[in-house]
């Protein structure tokens, strides 16, 4: 655990290496995973596949940090990022590009699918509200199916993923 505003996570890591850990899990917002990354690498911990990063990772493979400084990490990923991503197929992500000038990742590829579900609802039933939106999922698009389960979360798939150095993502374990 550390504080939302911490800037120097050296204490942390050699807290955490005494422990001796088969797996260590960074958590946090990127401006938290990338130095606590630098700071697993400067005490020789980040080796082997042995530390797995939250959804966050992925905002520092868009935010221009040099891919080099993020190969070999492991993280969730959510479909997008490693089927839809990269998918030539993909005339959405095409159109995103062309007219942002940027890669779309997994949270505008969320965004678009909501507003897909959005208009599905209204046009099937008329209105929006919870039951219309039950009422057209699960859906599938970009981001594998989604769905909500009966709490009100969303249910979509995720997988173990990593960097590689030609810049793709691959999909670490079984496929789905």
């Amino acid at each position: 655990m550390f504080e939302f505003d911490t800037k120097d996570y050296r204490s942390i890591v050699l807290k955490a290496a005494a422990y001796k850990p088969d797996l260590i899990i960074v958590a946090g917002f990127a401006v938290h995973i990338y130095p606590l990354l630098g700071a697993l690498r400067t005490y020789r911990l980040l080796n082997d596949k042995n530390v797995v990063c939250t959804m966050d990772f992925i905002d520092l493979m868009h935010n221009g940090t040099s891919k080099s400084e993020l190969t070999n990490v492991p993280f969730i990923a959510p479909w997008y990022e490693v089927f839809g991503a990269n998918n030539s197929n993909n005339s959405w992500a095409k159109r995103y590009k062309e007219r942002y000038r940027a890669e779309p990742s997994y949270v505008s590829a969320y965004a678009y699918e909501a507003g897909r579900i959005v208009v599905s609802a209204y046009k099937k039933f008329g209105k929006l509200d919870t039951a219309s939106i039950r009422g057209v999922l699960p859906v599938k698009g970009m981001c594998g199916e989604i769905a909500i389960d009966q709490d009100g979360d969303l249910k979509a798939p995720l997988s173990v993923a990593e960097l590689m150095p030609d810049g793709t993502i691959k999909q670490i374990g079984a496929k789905p």
